[in-house]
């Protein structure tokens, strides 16, 4: 009689487990520890907080006006008996004549007298204004220095920076045509004088508001959901 041999197939399925998380999350804000062990760039850790960091080591494209034309990285916008112009020297004062405070050119407003004001301002992307420094006729020939700096809740905003004037005949502005991380005090010279019934504007020389700190992270340290691994699958 010969010999047989009996055989047999095994298989097997491994199947999903039986827990599988769709989302996760983690809050850390009981202590600064958990964000602490974090890794930063360009970027303060608080206990319930992260704050991009900034510096003023920037300033606005074209501060001193020495492109020509000059509105090539200003808009401008005159009123109807009003104008802008690009000087290096003005016409005589009483006290004088003025000259730019660095460089060749500055730029110079005329319009009317009455209802006159003028501003240096601080404008959002949406154009509203955000903060102002209100500025008066000087009368004399040589330049005074002024500055605006950045509230704490504007500190790190984008903005642009307008001079802005008013007056009977309308409004008169040079805004920036790019938009910077506001990170300090700007800066800038200005004379103002009145001239028969007119009154000039002149401004040159920014300096400081723009923060070349512009991008920041935060990657924080591995979280442990609580759920083992051999678990997921």
């Amino acid at each position: 009689m010969g010999a047989s041999s009996a055989t047999s197939t095994l298989s097997t399925t491994i199947s999903l487990g039986s827990v599988v998380p769709s989302s996760f999350t983690k809050t850390e804000n009981s202590s600064a520890s958990g964000w602490g062990s974090g890794t930063v760039s360009n970027t303060a850790v608080g206990i319930s907080s992260i704050t991009m960091l900034t510096n003023n080591s920037g300033t606005v494209t074209e501060p001193s006006f020495e492109t020509v034309p000059y509105t090539d990285y200003w808009d401008e916008v005159e009123s109807p008996l009003s104008e802008w112009l690009q000087p290096t020297i003005t016409v005589p004062y009483a006290c004088g004549t003025v000259s730019a405070q660095s460089g060749t050119y500055f730029v110079r407003n005329r319009t009317i007298q009455t209802s006159w004001t003028a501003k240096l301002e601080a404008l959002d992307l949406s154009g509203s204004v955000i903060d102002s420094l209100s500025l008066s006729k000087t009368n004399i020939c040589t330049w005074t220095q002024a500055s605006l700096s950045p509230t704490s809740g504007n500190r790190g905003r984008r903005v642009k920076f307008r001079f802005y004037i008013t007056s009977s005949d309308g409004i008169n502005s040079i805004t920036t045509k790019d938009s910077y991380i506001w990170g300090g005090p700007i800066s800038f010279y200005y004379v103002i004088n009145d001239i028969g019934s007119v009154t000039d504007s002149m401004f040159d020389n920014i300096s400081g508001g723009s923060s070349t700190i512009t991008t920041g992270s935060f990657t924080s340290q591995p979280i442990n959901t609580g759920i083992p691994y051999s678990h997921i699958y």
